[in-house]
């Protein structure tokens, strides 16, 4: 349905113009009391950048109403702006309500701007987008919601990176269609739509890569992004992003078609000290807690970015350690240094496409316990929190679904990042992989 035609219905309330000009100007002051604003300014204002042009677009309309309920609770400038390109639609709004303390809140939305069909995975409308958010809705800082289907680093399918055009014989087991991708991932369809977030069904049958995502968002900085896709919490996708935002909050395993649950989230998001923290600690706690998913999976980590250079540079040193003198490729020395079944898999694509990061490190460690003990504090650095539920529920083909059934002894452990183990196996994957900056940096450097 046309996000307008919701709007007239009154699925999200609106009130005329003039309320506006009865919003909050004014923000909390951390020395305590209120500061003026400039007019028309907020002090902190989350995006929500939605690409819903794909079978996602229901949820993310539920999850719209979600994030006004929520902003109901939140401080006075507080201020919510969507972007949402639909195939009948696409749009810039933005809601605010009035005052904090009010006996009753009044809520305000009005649409910004409208725009023509247009590819919401090329870069340059993301910066248009995001140019037009500074314009019509300023503020002192920002945060942003990037919303759709994900699939981590992978190789994005289009002309000349496509596995449909560099496809390899079909493996028994890899693919039950009989698709001859290494890798394919069931819950977006046939075909092997990787690395991306995103995904504009209408317009482009497109997506984006890491690189193009930073080059979307290059003309801003955000305290924080917050993936609201799976697979995002991939460290080899975060560690592009440590330019343009100080935090990341994503997940290294499926996120349920629900979404996050922004009436709990976005109050804490506009709370003073905005500990970003508290917002993925709460997404796992609802989870796992109310019946807001028919299924309680979740995993969610909030990544420091200043953390991430040294985070490689440590899983550089130690994998030139348990390297050693050899003159094998790196393919070949993963493959004799690390034990795939001491991995924790993170999802039940066949071969297994995500691996825990944490459990990738202490594996070419070799059982060095110095090595152990500095990877596991460059983790700590860099992580700075990871939840999760004690069953992760996941796909295998459009019609197979099921828990994770490998638990490294026995039980769950997850330290919030996913890394890649690049095998002779998938070599189109591997050459991709080795082409990704968390690659050159960690296996391509000298100490």
């Amino acid at each position: 349905m046309n996000i307008k035609v919701l709007l007239r219905k009154g699925l999200i309330t609106s009130v005329v113009a003039v309320v506006a000009a009865m919003l909050g100007s004014c923000a909390a002051d951390p020395e305590g009391g209120w500061v003026e604003l400039p007019e028309g300014h907020s002090e902190h204002t989350l995006v929500m950048y939605m690409f819903a042009d794909n079978n996602l677009r229901g949820d993310m309309i539920k999850n719209i109403i979600s994030a006004e309920k929520g902003l109901a609770k939140s401080m006075p400038s507080a201020r919510v702006v969507v972007y949402i390109d639909m195939a009948d639609s696409t749009v810039l709004c933005q809601m605010r309500h009035l005052p904090y303390g009010a006996e009753e809140h009044i809520h305000h939305f009005d649409i910004l701007k409208e725009y023509p069909n247009q590819d919401s995975s090329d870069p340059a409308v993301m910066r248009a987008v995001m140019a037009d958010v500074r314009n019509l809705a300023p503020s002192e800082s920002y945060g942003l919601v990037v919303s759709g289907h994900g699939t981590g680093w992978f190789p994005v399918s289009s002309v000349g990176t496509s596995y449909n055009d560099q496809r390899v014989g079909a493996k028994p087991g890899v693919e039950p269609s009989g698709v001859g991708a290494e890798y394919t991932f069931p819950h977006l369809g046939e075909g092997s739509m990787t690395r991306f977030v995103g995904y504009d069904n209408y317009n482009s049958d497109d997506s984006m890569t890491s690189a193009e995502l930073v080059d979307g968002l290059r003309e801003m900085h955000f305290d924080y992004i917050l993936f609201d896709a799976c697979f995002m919490g991939s460290v080899e996708f975060v560690y592009d992003l440590r330019t343009v935002a100080d935090y990341i909050v994503a997940s290294p395993v499926e996120v349920m078609s629900a979404g996050m649950p922004y009436e709990d989230i976005v109050p804490l998001m506009f709370a003073p000290g905005r500990d970003i923290c508290k917002v993925a600690e709460k997404v796992v706690d609802v989870y796992v807690n109310t019946g807001f998913s028919t299924k309680r999976s979740v995993a969610m980590v909030v990544v420091d970015c200043a953390k991430l250079d040294q985070l490689a540079e440590c899983m550089a040193y130690i994998y030139r350690f348990a390297k050693g003198d050899s003159d094998k490729g790196c393919v070949e020395v993963l493959a004799e240094k690390v034990n795939v079944g001491r991995l924790q898999q993170l999802d039940r694509v066949v071969p297994t496409a995500f691996y825990d990061l944490e459990d990738l490190g202490l594996e070419l460690c070799g059982g060095d316990k110095e090595l152990e003990a500095k990877w596991q504090d460059a983790l700590s650095e860099a992580v700075i929190y990871s939840g999760h539920s004690d069953d992760i529920w996941s796909a295998r083909s459009a019609y197979d679904y099921w828990w994770l059934e490998q638990k490294v002894d026995g039980v769950l452990d997850l330290c919030g990042l996913s890394g890649y183990l690049p095998i002779a196996s998938a070599p189109i994957t591997a050459k991709h992989y080795f082409e990704s900056n968390w690659a050159k940096k960690v296996y391509s450097e000298p100490l």
